[in-house]
């Protein structure tokens, strides 16, 4: 009876805890945000359990609710006055409204004049009609909020820049996110540089990975061997040198994301990595490489249907599509509508399902 009773207190405790780590890997905005019934006036006391728990995770929440920002699905307004007229909130609303009360931003200031103006004859509800009148908007908004919300960060939150050498003599320097055991690479484009990553790099370590952001050779402080005849010969050993410095410092898997040039050096390190080294590639719109056929570990090949290449405009999508053809399982390709290039496809209306594809990629 005694030994019965013990084992369905065992098998309890292993459910609660199955259900807890269930919870926790799904970020608490993640979770309530859109469940909000009711913000309450500032002083009175509380009535919903779902706007508690976002304002009981204080800082750490912000990232996710920045990143909401762009999110249009419908939501009732839970304000105790609502929005006037017909207007239509949307989760994107709340993430404003959140953050407003969270923290010590102030959104209407960062509003362009039109709109400020707007502010003094209407109130706070210019804020909501600005959301509202382009999906533009809300990119701009959400921009203005990530510098606001790097600069305001603690310094512990902040990147740390780090260096490691390359197998061919060069140094590559980085900027170093987080704290997870699941490391993830950026290799950025031929048009950007390490920090032009920081906003996806928050959005992974707040998914709890390690993310270290390179500058290539010739970008920043980073530099190729002493043997490189051109600037961006040999990119592939700064993407090396990354995995094997995650590595070395404890991550248990590392994936590697590139982007256009950064893309295709990620390709080939994944040629020239030992098998297991690279778990997960994720190419956006990769610079076509020789033997696709010889990449490792599992693949994600993502672009725009129309990303055309140099002043006469020569599709991508063939070449592309060849190079995922040629490849080997296990990979996937996903088209994205539009024409913006890889990293700036980040900075248009398929921004958000970019970084969704992402995601689930390096948590399947």
């Amino acid at each position: 009876m005694l030994l019965s009773l013990i084992s369905k207190y065992l098998v309890l405790v292993i459910v609660v805890l199955a259900v807890v780590s269930v919870v926790e890997a799904k970020s608490v905005c993640d979770l309530h945000l859109s469940r909000i019934k009711n913000i309450p006036f500032t002083g009175e006391p509380s009535r919903d359990t779902h706007f508690d728990a976002l304002m009981n995770a204080g800082k750490s929440a912000v990232p996710c609710l920045i990143a909401n920002i762009t999110n249009t699905r419908y939501a009732p307004d839970p304000r105790p006055i609502p929005g006037w007229g017909t207007m239509r909130t949307t989760v994107g609303h709340r993430a404003v409204y959140m953050l407003w009360r969270m923290t010590n931003v102030d959104p209407i200031k960062m509003l362009p004049p039109p709109y400020q103006l707007l502010h003094k004859q209407i109130g706070v509800y210019a804020l909501d009609q600005y959301l509202l009148d382009r999906r533009a908007n809300r990119r701009a908004l959400q921009r203005k909020l990530w510098r606001w919300y790097s600069r305001s960060q603690d310094a512990s939150m902040r990147p740390q820049l780090v260096s490691f050498p390359t197998e061919d003599g060069g140094l590559t320097y980085a900027n170093l996110y987080g704290k997870g055991d699941r490391g993830v690479v950026l290799a950025h484009g031929g048009r950007f540089n390490k920090e032009s990553w920081e906003k996806q790099a928050r959005i992974l370590v707040e998914k709890r990975f390690r993310v270290l952001a390179i500058d290539f050779r010739g970008r920043g402080q980073s530099r190729g061997g002493a043997q490189t005849q051109q600037p961006e010969d040999g990119a592939h050993f700064d993407v090396l040198a990354a995995v094997r410095y995650l590595r070395q410092t404890g991550v248990k898997t590392v994936s590697v994301i590139g982007a256009s040039f950064g893309g295709g050096a990620a390709a080939e390190a994944s040629i020239e990595a030992e098998r297991g080294e690279i778990d997960r590639l994720i190419l956006l719109a990769h610079s076509p490489i020789d033997k696709p056929e010889q990449m490792k570990g599992r693949k994600l090949f993502i672009l725009s249907r129309d990303d055309f290449s140099g002043e006469n405009k020569i599709p991508r999508l063939p070449k592309l599509h060849d190079q995922y053809e040629r490849a080997p399982e296990p990979k996937k390709l996903v088209i994205l509508e539009g024409s913006a290039h890889a990293q700036f496809i980040f900075e248009t209306e398929h921004g958000d399902r970019l970084m969704r594809e992402i995601l689930r990629f390096l948590s399947d």
